[in-house]
């Protein structure tokens, strides 16, 4: 996923290893989208969206099981009103 993000030049991505690492990314920069891949069970991310909840930014949260990039970057644009193809 963090290829994929970081293939558009006006996005940048940041890969967590796991919820702690993804709080502590959280808290060291605002993000517009976090993306949640299998990995995270519901119990996590039921800690980020909490963490956000309160965040002083405005983080929009997308758990993306798969399905190819394309379905990827539309989830992305969509969640962000983004309609352009990634360059």
């Amino acid at each position: 996923m963090n290829r994929l993000v970081n293939k558009n030049d006006q996005w940048t991505g940041s890969a967590a290893d796991g919820v702690e690492q993804a709080l502590s990314l959280l808290q060291e920069q605002p993000f517009d989208v976090v993306l949640l891949g299998t990995g995270i069970d519901g119990e996590g991310e039921a800690r980020l969206r909490q963490y956000l909840d309160g965040a002083p930014y405005d983080c929009r949260v997308i758990r993306h099981f798969g399905g190819g990039s394309g379905l990827l970057l539309s989830e992305i644009m969509a969640a962000t009103g983004e309609f352009s193809e990634p360059q």
